[in-house]
């Protein structure tokens, strides 16, 4: 029976040590018997490491943060992220194509001028013509000839036409305003995420040194007898909980880094940067009402389509300006040299020709018609946008206010909770120090801490975003 007992004792250290980072002192009590004494022969299985060795983390670290290459404020990135020469080929193009076609339309309105070289190389003795003097020739062997044509009358086409233009300008510039304030909106935020990644990951170093000093002094009080091997384990567990975390929030810090260094247009195997905590933004005072009267005099997306609405008004009136007879004169001079029809030789000289041209639709009402319907739906589905796009406006104003609201408080109240959790925990250690508390009100301190400070960095940070946002919303931010 005593065979069996040894056994099964010697089993169970066993499995205890194949799972376990270090081993125990045997003791004559199960909890608190002292450990052996230093002359007596150390068991291959029941040693206790020294305090350094019980110190090491039970998850070794894998990630390894490069040191920054380029500190970064919140102005530098946004000032990268908008001069990526892409981004700004694509803008200036969109902006030229649309300053072309308002170029194009108003062309419509000035003289066009052609020139006329002619030259015949047959016999033209049988075409009979009569020149513009009403003298008669046989035929035209060269002419060389200026025409200039000049509308006079549309109905008002080309005027529509250039007021279409203009809104499709005005509209494509407000798109790359919003295509702007996207990309800035993209950047603050992967900027803040770095921030919010670099502190954690700093906040993190603390942890996990107050969790190993923790694991040393539970490992120093088991070696006198004063604290069960629970105690240690506890610790154990909570030094490599500690660097799990740790890893993790490495991994987030990597990856943030590398998100805003590709918003910068930066080769991010290269470009490490380092955020730093921007200037503290302007408190917003103004109610809501206010807010919102700044966000739809500022809005891009509003400007967009009241343009868009523009141009569809433009549109459908120059659809029914088709109905309209079109007028125009068409001058030409020139010098001609002609066979003459009375008598034998050639007749060449200058000559002028002024003729009025004047154009109107007959059959076409059911095209007509077709065009119009298509217009007219075409301005109500831009009001309909126009109205769908200021009621998000007032919603986005309310929610980013609120927002704003909420992350203050937030920031209030887990500053209060890191203060009273830090002070739970000095005096929770203070207590377990001197052996009137139990090891676990110490880990509960040492978590409640950490999960307070990583309370208030989010919360700092989500403020932070929250201020810059609302800022943005009504244009009186950071954006251009």
């Amino acid at each position: 029976m005593n065979h069996l007992t040894a056994r099964s004792t010697l089993m169970m250290s066993l499995i205890l040590s194949s799972f376990m980072p270090f081993t125990l002192v045997p003791a004559a009590s199960a909890d608190t018997a002292p450990p052996a004494a230093p002359d007596a022969p150390a068991p291959t299985t029941d040693t206790m490491p020294t305090p350094a060795a019980a110190a090491m983390p039970a998850v070794p670290a894998t990630i390894t943060v490069a040191p920054p290459t380029r500190i970064v404020t919140l102005s530098d990135a946004l000032s990268a992220a908008l001069s990526d020469p892409d981004v700004a080929t694509r803008w200036r193009v969109s902006h030229d194509q649309a300053a072309q076609d308002v170029a194009l339309a108003r062309a419509a309105r000035e003289p066009q001028f052609s020139s006329t070289l002619r030259v015949r190389t047959r016999n033209t003795s049988n075409l009979v013509d009569v020149a513009p003097d009403q003298t008669g020739f046989v035929g035209e062997k060269s002419r060389v000839s200026l025409t200039a044509a000049m509308p006079l009358y549309d109905g008002g086409r080309t005027t529509d036409a250039i007021h279409a233009a203009d809104a499709g300008l005005r509209a494509t510039d407000q798109s790359v305003r919003a295509a702007r304030i996207h990309v800035i909106s993209a950047t603050e935020s992967a900027y803040y995420s770095l921030l919010r990644a670099q502190k954690i990951v700093d906040l993190d170093a603390s942890i996990v040194g107050a969790a190993q000093q923790h694991l040393e002094g539970a490992q120093s009080r088991f070696d006198v007898g004063s604290v069960t091997k629970g105690d240690v384990y506890s610790a154990q567990s909570a030094v490599a909980s500690a660097v799990a975390d740790q890893e993790r929030h490495k991994a987030e810090l990597v990856s943030a880094r590398v998100r805003l260094a590709r918003l910068m247009g930066q080769d991010a195997t290269g470009f490490v940067p380092a955020a730093v905590d921007p200037p503290a933004s302007a408190e917003v005072t103004d109610d809501s009402a206010s807010l919102l009267n700044k966000a739809l005099a500022y809005n891009p997306e509003l400007a967009r389509l009241q343009a868009e609405q523009t141009r569809a008004r433009a549109e459908l009136s120059g659809v029914r300006a088709q109905r309209s007879p079109r007028v125009s004169v068409q001058v030409s001079a020139g010098y001609a040299n002609r066979q003459s029809f009375s008598s034998v030789g050639d007749v060449s000289g200058y000559y002028d020709l002024l003729l009025f041209d004047i154009t109107m639709p007959l059959f076409q009402r059911q095209s007509q018609r077709a065009q119009e319907r298509n217009r007219e739906d075409q301005v109500e589905l831009a009001r309909l946008s126009l109205d769908d796009a200021r009621d998000d406006l007032r919603a986005e104003v309310l929610v980013r206010l609120t927002d704003y609201q909420d992350s203050a408080a937030s920031v209030a109240a887990a500053q209060s909770a890191v203060q009273s959790a830090a002070e739970a925990q000095r005096l929770a250690s203070e207590r377990y120090a001197v052996g009137k508390g139990a090891q676990i009100e110490v880990l509960d301190a040492m978590t409640r801490l950490a999960e307070v400070q990583n309370r208030l960095v989010d919360a700092q940070i989500r403020h932070a975003d929250a201020t810059t946002r609302l800022h943005d919303i009504t244009g009186t931010g950071l954006l251009p």
